[in-house]
């Protein structure tokens, strides 16, 4: 029976949950297929990385210091969930999950037990109700710093041995999500109707002066 797959989204990662209604023989994991457009309309079809491989095998380690990685497809993932951090606001994404099975020392998709194409979505704060919800992010993922590395063309130790004013705000731009462009339109929209207004401050900020009228 084909795998059942259920995926959720918010406004830059997907959660992907699926389920097999009996074992699947010789199964070593499951590979990820995504579609995904992006806001600018370019479109893409590949395999989900893994950086779990099995154990006992021998993995070189990539000279620039990085995390090895393979397409699920050779490392399949040996779990019922995942979630895509690699996903972006505003891309369009859809998932399809493929058992991967061993036949002596090769693996093998079984495309006939895969889920469905799920349908796609729009990653995004959701803007159809009277309240719209927005995040920023905990903590920095190792996917965003592997591709920020990846363009500096700098191993992770050249990084921290030079990391720049630069560096620190493009990672805290990351950290903010869109709350913090959620933060700055509403600060825009109220600033171009009430020009004298000023946001509290937890920090000890001072007040305006009695001569500064129009406070809200």
């Amino acid at each position: 029976m084909p795998v059942t797959l259920k995926v959720y989204a918010n406004e830059d990662d997907a959660l992907l949950y699926w389920s097999v209604a009996s074992p699947v023989p010789q199964c070593r994991g499951f590979a990820i297929e995504r579609k995904l457009t992006d806001a600018h309309g370019v479109a893409s079809d590949t395999f989900l990385p893994n950086r779990i491989g099995f154990e006992n095998e021998v993995v070189p380690q990539p000279a620039d210091g990085s995390a090895p990685t393979k397409p699920s497809t050779d490392w399949p993932f040996q779990r019922f969930s995942w979630t895509d951090h690699d996903a972006d606001s505003g891309d369009t994404v859809s998932y399809r999950v493929i058992p991967v099975v061993r036949a002596g020392v090769t693996l093998n998709q079984v495309p006939a037990e895969a889920s469905d194409w799920s349908s796609p979505v729009k990653l995004g704060a959701e803007l159809s109700g009277t309240f719209q919800p927005y995040f920023n992010r905990g903590f920095v993922i190792s996917q965003f710093i592997a591709r920020y590395l990846k363009q500096q063309g700098k191993t992770l130790a050249q990084f921290k041995a030079t990391i720049t004013d630069k560096d620190d705000t493009t990672i805290r731009k990351f950290l903010s999500g869109d709350l913090r462009l959620a933060l700055l339109k509403q600060l825009q929209w109220r600033s171009a109707r009430w020009p004298h207004c000023w946001p509290a401050s937890r920090h000890g900020m001072p007040a305006p002066s009695p001569s500064q009228n129009g406070r809200c």
